[in-house]
């Protein structure tokens, strides 16, 4: 493996703002504190692969399985959290249920089923927040889930767009999304016209 030093950057800045968002989120919002926990623990170890041209394969196999995790159960958890702040218990449970589901399945399923069930289970749980938050105008949150839908759908991981690598810009715009994540569950957005 080739050392790429761009990418071990892009994920330390991945790294620290997911972090920022754990830590800040601890006290306010549980569930999607741990979903952004995960995030940092899966660009953390994206630091160190990416920094070494030979990286163990424990860090390797500690990056995927990271990797995996937040997209199988640390995303869920983040809609947990968004659903459980807008009072709609319902739909956080149904996200929390997801998210433990998907732990166990990965136990006893084939690869497949558990990439695509993680893939399913991010879709959902991104597209939810997104649709929410424009009914809801919450303008943070609506273009935190839109900017994880365009790095994961758009811009993706393989290859890349101008001479800049791929998977560097969606690091950068998944830290993006993180950033708008956690204003918007720190802030009230309600618009001024609904105010009375």
């Amino acid at each position: 493996m080739v050392q790429q030093l761009t990418t071990a950057v892009s994920d330390a800045v991945l790294a620290l703002v997911s972090m920022r968002a754990a830590i800040g989120l601890l006290s306010v919002n549980f569930f999607a504190s741990i979903g952004f926990g995960l995030l940092a623990g899966a660009a953390s170890f994206g630091v160190m692969r990416f920094s070494q041209s030979t990286p163990n394969w424990n860090i390797v196999n500690w990056h995927k399985y990271l990797s995996w995790l937040t997209a199988a159960s640390g995303i869920p958890l983040i809609a947990c959290g968004y659903f459980r702040q807008e009072s709609i218990t319902n739909i956080a449970n149904l996200f929390l249920a997801a998210a433990i589901t998907m732990v166990i399945l990965s136990r006893y399923a084939s690869g497949k089923i558990v990439t695509d069930g993680a893939n399913v289970m991010a879709a959902v749980g991104l597209g939810t927040m997104l649709l929410d938050g424009v009914w809801r105008l919450h303008l943070y949150v609506s273009v935190g889930a839109a900017c994880f839908i365009t790095a994961a759908t758009v811009i993706g991981t393989e290859g890349f767009i101008n001479g800049f690598r791929r998977v560097d810009a969606f690091h950068y715009l998944l830290a993006i999304s993180v950033i708008c994540f956690t204003i918007g569950f720190n802030t009230s957005e309600t618009p001024i016209f609904y105010r009375g």
